[in-house]
């Protein structure tokens, strides 16, 4: 048999074991290229005062750490509902959701509501909180995209990419965020952050365009399969059977008795915890060992960005 509907927008075919055939669509590029540049804009929204931090500090009386660390608490605590919510609603609805809701929060930061006026602390805390809230729903999405979208050869390198789309974000926050910070008078906050909101926007506005749930027909055996599982669970809804919600314990505790797991989670944790504190502390970290030239520390600090990216592309892909 051959599962060869429609050949009009695919990139090819992909030989299986079974006798079967897959197509590859040409639209998983497009699928990839959204869900990377939410993730890339929610680190950057994140991390946005790691360049400039003097003017940052000076306008808001606080040190940026606190946002990221808010930042970084909210994300965490929303990974725990990931899951389940997605398993419930589908990608495309909890993706889109989330990058409406990361919008929101970007809006509330810029003072795009009050004639692009920054306002005051408490706006810029809710705003992260939002923000934090919605990353985990691009952060943790590309391993089923891949399994959705792309063929078993593909998979590793699409997940690496667009795990590690972030790492761009944070440097963006280096790079624009030092060229338009640095030395420049508080009105530059104003543009920066109108900036990221601008780009939320359009990313918000592709995403419900363009996003979609699944490829018109599986493209390997196992998103084949995925899909007949998904299709026999709304059945059973339908039937009356009720819906399993919060399996994430369950499924965590299983996890961690899984042999071999316990030693990549560690390191995952490890290199994760390192890199955010590396990222937070590069202003004041080369400052300390004697740079003082603000565009050579927003450099520094977006080489080690690019660097984490294309090691970890290197060696997931």
């Amino acid at each position: 048999a051959r599962v060869l509907t429609r050949r009009s927008n695919s990139h090819g075919s992909a030989p299986a074991a079974d006798g079967e055939e897959y197509i590859l669509y040409q639209n998983r590029w497009v699928q990839l290229g959204l869900l990377s540049l939410l993730a890339l804009l929610s680190d950057w929204a994140c991390f946005a005062a790691v360049g400039g931090t003097k003017e940052w500090t000076s306008q808001f009386h606080h040190n940026p750490e606190e946002l990221i660390d808010l930042f970084l608490i909210t994300n965490v605590a929303s990974c725990f509902l990931f899951p389940d919510i997605t398993r419930r609603f589908g990608l495309r609805k909890v993706v889109t959701f989330a990058a409406g809701l990361m919008t929101f929060g970007c809006v509330l930061r810029s003072g795009l509501y009050m004639d692009f006026k920054i306002p005051d602390y408490q706006c810029e805390t809710v705003g992260t909180m939002l923000i934090g809230a919605a990353q985990p729903f691009f952060q943790c999405s590309p391993p089923l995209l891949s399994a959705t979208w792309f063929g078993n050869d593909e998979r590793a390198l699409s997940t690496a990419v667009c795990l590690n789309a972030n790492q761009l974000g944070i440097a963006a926050a280096f790079l624009v965020g030092g060229a338009l910070l640095n030395g420049q008078v508080p009105e530059a906050l104003d543009e920066y952050l109108s900036l990221i909101t601008l780009g939320s926007i359009g990313a918000f506005i592709a995403t419900v365009a363009l996003l979609r749930d699944r490829p018109p027909t599986p493209p390997t055996s196992s998103a084949a399969q995925a899909v007949k599982e998904a299709e026999a669970q709304t059945q059973r809804e339908a039937d009356g059977e009720p819906y399993e919600w919060f399996t994430f314990p369950a499924t965590a505790w299983k996890l961690l008795n899984t042999p071999g797991f316990l030693a990549p989670l560690a390191a995952f944790v490890a290199s994760i915890g390192v890199t955010n504190v590396v990222s937070a502390f590069t202003s004041e970290t080369m400052h300390r060992a004697g740079f003082t030239r603000e565009l050579v520390v927003d450099e520094i600090g977006a080489g080690f960005q690019v660097a984490i990216m294309v090691g970890g592309i290197l060696l997931g892909g």
